[in-house]
């Protein structure tokens, strides 16, 4: 935390909760190894800033401390005690969760009718896991398009658009087990409303999450 500028200190000091506040380091360290690893910039020379205004309002970017230079954009997430992020120059939208059991309120809620078919037959982990595979999946796509979670739940689909590129995979630490999803590349048209038919199959391989 030594190595933080000033306003990033005082963000990290102004947390009341312990567990946010080791959250938010936790995704600002990840971020910036991301960057650093990208641009060869010493992570003491790199700052994340946040808008706080405007139609990129809530979204992470990198810059070089002290200056207006911006390097990209960023995609942060955390999750039980696992911190992750990535950089690019596109949008790119990152998401880690959990694998627990979920309400069947929360299904409701979250997904289509069309999206739940596609787990009904399944029980125990495999259903926690595929629920919390479709959550992740929403998540990247709201941060990808940057919306956050202001967009409705049954917009948050893909369709097929071979400049986008769809990664995901699993994440073990310890006996907690984690589902990842990437989006990245250039900004979506708003979307139309489509069926679970749209989203493509992406690649099952895994990658550093820093």
């Amino acid at each position: 935390i030594e190595s933080f500028t000033p306003e990033e200190q005082a963000t990290f000091h102004g947390f009341k909760v312990d567990k946010r506040r080791q959250d938010w380091l936790a995704g600002r360290i990840a971020a910036k190894w991301a960057v650093e690893r990208a641009t060869g910039l010493p992570m003491t020379r790199i700052e994340i800033r946040v808008d706080t205004v405007g139609p990129t309002r809530g979204r992470p970017y990198a810059a070089v401390r002290g200056k207006d230079t911006v390097l990209g954009v960023l995609s942060i997430t955390h999750s039980g005690w696992v911190g992750a992020a990535c950089f690019s120059s596109l949008p790119i939208g990152l998401d880690l969760e959990l694998i627990i059991p979920r309400d069947e309120s929360f299904e409701q809620l979250a997904f289509t009718s069309e999206e739940r078919s596609a787990w009904s037959h399944l029980y125990g982990q495999a259903r926690d896991t595929a629920v919390t595979r479709a959550w992740c999946m929403k998540e990247a796509i709201s941060k990808w398009r940057g919306c956050g979670l202001t967009a409705p739940f049954d917009e948050l689909l893909l369709r097929e658009d071979p400049t986008v590129t769809v990664e995901e995979g699993k994440l073990q630490d310890g006996e907690m087990l984690y589902c990842w999803a990437r989006i990245h590349g250039p900004r979506p048209h708003q979307p139309r409303k489509s069926s679970t038919t749209d989203l493509p199959s992406p690649p099952r391989r895994l990658e550093s999450m820093a």
